[in-house]
C-alpha cells in the first residue's frame, strides 16, 4: 500500500515508495523501501513500526485459525525482506520459509500507551531492547516461534536483564520470567523480590515474596510502576524488632499494599480480616512501614476495650498516640462501660497497662450504664485486672 498511491519506478524493474506492506504476518510501516526485482527482495532503510498478526484460538469457516493483531509493535526497524529466491519468482516451487525477515539493526517495544496502566512506563526508561534478528516462515509460523533475544530495562523497577519476547496471552508482546534464587533488588535496593515477573500490555506485574524493610509481603498479583507498587496481598508479616529501629509483630491476611520506594514507605490497608498484632489483639485501619518504623491509623481492638486515632507510632512492646478516643467494654461486651474522647494514649504490653492524660483541660469521660460523667487528666487502665484509675490535677467546673 504505497502512501499516496506513488511507486516511483527505476531501471531494470526495481521501484521505491513508502507505505504500509503485508508480508505473511508480518505487517510494516515503513519510508523509504526500495523493492530490487533481481534479487526478489525489500529494502527497507527506515521502518517506523512492524506489527505482528498472532493465531487465535477461534476458527475460521475454513477451520484454520483466524488471526488477530499482536497490540505491540515493534519500532525503530531496518532490514531487508526476502520476497522468495530470485528464481523462483513465479511461485512455482512451494518455499514455506519464505518470505523471510532479516532484521539488521536494534529495534524496540515501548510501553507507554494510554491504555496500559495509563500511559506511566515512559519510553525513554521503560523498554525492551530487541537485538538484531532473522526470522522466517512468515505466512505460516505459529505464536511461539515469536522469541525475540533482547534486554528489557524497567526504569529502575528491576535490575536490566536478558529476555526473550514472545506473544502473551493478551496478545501483546512480554514475557514471563523467574528470578534468580537470591531474588532480585527492586528500586536501587530498596527491596528484594522472588518468584515469577512478567510484562504485557497489562504493565509489568508479578507474583511471589516481597522483603521490605522487615516486612515480608506475599501476593498473586503486584503492580510495578517506575516510582510505586500496588498489589492484594494474601498475607503481610512484619518481624519484631526490639533494639534500634523498633518494629512491633504484625501479621495480615488480605490487605491492599501500596508502597512508594523513592518516598520509603509502604501502607497496608485491611480488606476484610483485622490484623493482629502484639498479643494477638487486632486492628482495623491502615499501617505505614518505612525505615523509621510503624505507625498507622485506625481501630485498636482490645478483648475488653477499643482505641481509635488518626496516628499511632508502634513500637516493639508499646504504642502512642497524641489524640485518641478510648472506650472501654463491660464484661458482657453488650455496652461501654466508659468512653473518653480526646487524650493522649500510650500503651504498654510488657507492662500490660494503658495511661491517657487529658489534652488540655480534663477529658469528658462518660459512663453510659451509670449515667454519669466527670472530667479526669489521666486514666489508667490495668489490661489483665480488669479496672481502671481515674485522676485529676484540677476541679473542673461543670454545668
Amino acid at each position: 500500500y504505497p502512501k499516496d498511491q506513488v511507486v516511483v519506478v527505476k531501471k531494470n524493474r526495481d521501484f521505491a515508495f513508502t507505505g504500509v506492506v503485508n508480508a505473511g504476518k508480518f505487517e510494516y510501516f515503513a519510508k523509504d523501501c526500495y523493492f530490487n526485482y533481481d534479487e526478489f527482495l525489500i529494502d527497507f532503510s527506515n521502518i517506523d513500526s512492524l506489527r505482528i498478526w498472532a493465531n487465535t484460538a477461534k476458527k475460521g469457516e475454513h477451520g484454520n485459525n483466524q488471526e488477530r493483531r499482536v497490540v505491540s509493535v515493534l519500532e525503530h526497524l531496518k532490514g531487508v525482506l526476502y520476497i522468495d529466491l530470485p528464481q523462483n519468482k513465479s511461485h512455482i516451487e512451494d518455499l514455506p520459509t519464505y518470505p523471510i525477515f532479516d532484521s539488521q539493526k536494534d529495534s524496540y517495544v515501548f510501553y507507554d500507551k494510554q491504555s496500559n496502566q495509563n500511559g506511566v512506563y515512559n519510553k525513554n526508561e521503560f523498554y525492551f531492547h530487541i537485538e538484531p534478528f532473522n526470522f522466517d516462515s512468515l505466512k505460516t509460523f505459529e505464536n511461539k516461534s515469536v522469541q525475540l533475544d533482547g534486554t528489557m530495562h524497567s526504569a529502575g523497577i528491576f535490575p536490566d536483564f536478558e529476555e526473550k519476547l514472545r506473544i502473551m496471552p493478551d496478545y501483546s508482546l512480554g514475557f514471563e520470567r523467574s528470578t534468580p534464587p537470591e531474588g532480585y533488588p527492586m528500586y536501587g535496593g530498596k527491596a528484594r523480590f522472588y518468584n515469577k515477573i512478567r510484562v504485557s500490555d497489562k504493565g509489568m506485574r508479578g507474583n511471589g515474596k516481597l522483603n521490605y524493610v522487615t516486612s515480608t509481603t506475599m501476593s498473586d498479583d503486584y503492580t510495578f510502576f517506575p516510582d510505586s507498587m500496588n498489589g492484594r496481598a494474601q498475607s503481610q508479616v512484619i518481624e519484631e524488632n526490639p533494639v534500634a529501629v523498633e518494629f512491633p509483630p504484625v501479621s495480615a491476611h488480605d490487605v491492599d499494599v501500596h508502597w512508594e520506594p523513592y518516598k520509603d514507605f509502604m501502607r497496608t490497608t485491611v480488606v476484610n480480616e483485622s490484623i493482629a498484632m502484639y498479643d494477638g489483639s487486632k486492628f482495623d485501619g491502615h499501617l505505614v512501614i518505612s525505615p523509621e518504623g510503624l505507625t498507622g491509623g485506625g481501630l485498636y481492638m482490645f478483648a475488653q476495650a477499643e482505641l481509635e486515632a488518626d496516628l499511632y507510632s508502634f513500637k516493639f512492646s508499646d504504642f502512642k498516640s497524641d489524640t485518641a478516643d478510648f472506650r472501654l467494654k463491660t464484661l458482657e461486651e453488650s455496652a461501654l462501660a466508659f468512653s473518653t474522647n480526646n487524650v493522649n494514649a500510650n500503651v504498654d504490653f510488657k507492662e500490660r497497662k494503658g495511661t491517657f492524660l487529658a489534652n488540655g483541660g480534663g477529658s469528658f469521660i462518660e459512663f453510659p450504664i451509670n449515667q454519669y460523667i466527670c472530667f479526669m487528666d489521666k486514666i489508667t487502665w490495668f489490661m489483665d485486672d480488669e479496672f481502671i484509675e481515674l485522676g485529676a490535677d484540677a476541679v473542673a467546673e461543670t454545668d
